[in-house]
């Protein structure tokens, strides 16, 4: 069977079969389960074996789901998915297959493995967060609803997750085989139980904590895979979360007015303060992202101006998104991203650019 023993071949059919379970209930899975296990048995599978997975199982839920489907979003995601896999595969087409099975394989194991420490992690800090707030949150429009805040929860319950949760995270963290990665999720707890217990009622050095926590999650994907950051890409992530959380802090603020006092420090900033914090990380994240670009660019060695033109996209993201605070929303950036058409397209013409970017140098 393709020159693989028989318990082997039951084991990919079996990852396969996981990966398309999990892939049918939340949307995302197939290859971040299946890859590295085809990889592992046998490089040439990959990407082939997985693409050719992903087709049925992908006609077979929108066979199942036809009568919810909304042609007019459907529209939306080609308008990303099609110049994304064009751009996808002029760079797969760069590498060798055994070069890109094995890049696959080794890289999607160790992100994923970091990417669910730090799910465990930031789950067990967030029900602390939520057991510790959970007076205040009963008094708020929206969180009254949370688990633990509607009752749906235990507090019981909640505190012995919330004391496992952690501890699952560091283990998983140290099966990447990297320190790195273990110091990494380790300061994220430490920094995120701070913030729980007494840096929220801190201004300012609540917003930058937050920013931290999203900083640290970049960081332990590039440890876990051995990939290093430049400088300025560090400080790209730093202000483009320091815009995110102001952005909610400012949103939030709007929104609930008189109420302000369902969060620790709403109470102590005032619109005309966040917005100039909003002005100062917009200025750091541009000026890094611009760096960045131009840096990158001479380093490729490319002709072709296509790293400083990715700057084009993500300038008229950050003003767009800043709109989008004007109007009020962006208390929940979640939402407006899944929600925002022209920040989806955005993103997706700076994804061609730079995927274009990477595949010419």
């Amino acid at each position: 069977m393709f020159g693989l023993s028989v318990a082997m071949a039951i084991a990919c059919i079996v990852v396969v079969y996981v990966g398309a379970v999990v892939q049918a209930s939340i949307g995302i899975g197939l290859g971040m389960i299946a890859a590295p296990m085809l990889a592992f048995a046998d490089p040439d599978f990959i990407p082939a074996a997985i693409m050719l997975a992903v087709l049925p199982l992908t006609f077979t839920i929108a066979w199942i789901d036809r009568q919810h489907i909304v042609k007019r979003d459907v529209g939306f995601a080609l308008i990303g998915r099609v110049p994304g896999v064009i751009a996808g595969a002029l760079v797969v087409a760069a590498l060798s297959d055994r070069v890109l099975a094995v890049m696959v394989a080794a890289s999607v194991l160790l992100a994923v493995v970091a990417f669910v420490s730090f799910c465990f992690a930031a789950s067990g800090i967030y029900i602390w967060n939520d057991l510790l707030d959970v007076e205040a949150d009963r008094r708020h429009p929206i969180k009254r609803n949370r688990p633990i805040a509607s009752g749906e929860l235990s507090i019981g319950v909640a505190r012995i997750a919330g004391v496992a949760f952690p501890v699952i995270a560091l283990a998983l963290a140290a099966a990447t085989g990297r320190w790195q990665t273990v110091a990494v999720v380790a300061t994220y707890v430490v920094i995120t139980i701070a913030y729980t217990v007494r840096l929220k009622h801190v201004p300012v050095v609540d917003v930058v904590t937050v920013a931290a926590g999203f900083v640290l999650r970049a960081a332990a994907g590039a440890v876990a895979v051995d990939v290093p950051m430049s400088r300025w890409f560090v400080l790209c992530i730093t202000f483009g979360s320091l815009f995110i959380v102001i952005g909610k802090r400012y949103a939030e603020l709007n929104e609930l007015g008189d109420s302000a006092g369902t969060r620790a420090t709403l109470e102590e900033y005032s619109v005309g303060y966040l917005r100039i914090m909003l002005a100062v990380s917009l200025s750091g994240v541009l000026i890094s992202y611009c760096v960045w670009a131009l840096e990158t660019s001479e380093s490729s060695g490319s002709s072709w101006p296509l790293y400083e033109l990715s700057i084009v996209p993500m300038l008229m993201a950050l003003m767009r998104y800043l709109l989008v605070l004007e109007k009020g929303e962006g208390a929940a950036p979640e939402e407006v991203f899944v929600s925002d058409r022209l920040l989806q397209f955005l993103g997706v013409c700076w994804l061609i650019v730079y995927g274009l970017a990477v595949y010419v140098s």
